[in-house]
């Protein structure tokens, strides 16, 4: 079994081993404090306009952002060997689901090339490149996908066990194909 270091130094797209990160900043980090979170602590805020149109801070705590990562890890059976695609904007609260399911169980985030969303012809290379097992796009550029011609149909790659569709309603057709 390769090291972790050997296994990501292997890997096609940029890694950041992040023990060799803290330990470069190691000699310049300030003294640890012990760590008093409590669960409902403030994780991170998301704007919504909600009801009202104006935006609107919320405030989601550490234990709802801990359950939540914890549930999807159990229900995605996701592992060391899953491949996640960061596609969302880290403006955009579905990035978290992006990020914290597959740092919290050992997978890889795949950050979205650039050109990834030229086409869906693009994107289906791109996916099938990259060896992803979850995918979550918005429902706009799912319909895209759905809807470009596939002469063999369509192939995200073997790994793809998951393609997550959300943001807005989906047309059910779309999905059926």
């Amino acid at each position: 079994d390769a090291s972790p270091a050997t296994q990501l130094a292997s890997r096609p797209e940029p890694v950041f081993y992040l023990p060799d990160l803290l330990a470069a900043d190691e000699a310049q980090a300030p003294p640890r404090r012990s760590s008093s979170i409590r669960t409902d602590d403030p994780a991170y805020v998301i704007f919504t306009s909600g009801s009202t149109g104006a935006p609107k801070g919320v405030a989601v705590g550490h234990g709802a952002l801990a359950s939540f990562v914890h549930a999807a890890v159990e229900y995605y059976s996701v592992g060391r060997g899953d491949r996640f695609l960061q596609f969302a904007s880290l403006t955009f609260d579905v990035s978290l689901k992006e990020i914290f399911i597959p740092l919290a169980a050992g997978g890889t985030i795949v950050v979205r090339p650039e050109h990834m969303t030229d086409s869906a012809v693009v994107f289906a290379e791109e996916c099938r490149a990259l060896r992803l097992s979850y995918i979550c796009i918005g429902t706009a550029f799912f319909h895209e996908v759905i809807s470009a011609e596939w002469p063999t149909g369509l192939d995200l790659g073997p790994e793809v066990r998951f393609v997550d569709i959300g943001g807005e309603a989906t047309n059910p057709a779309a999905v059926r194909r």
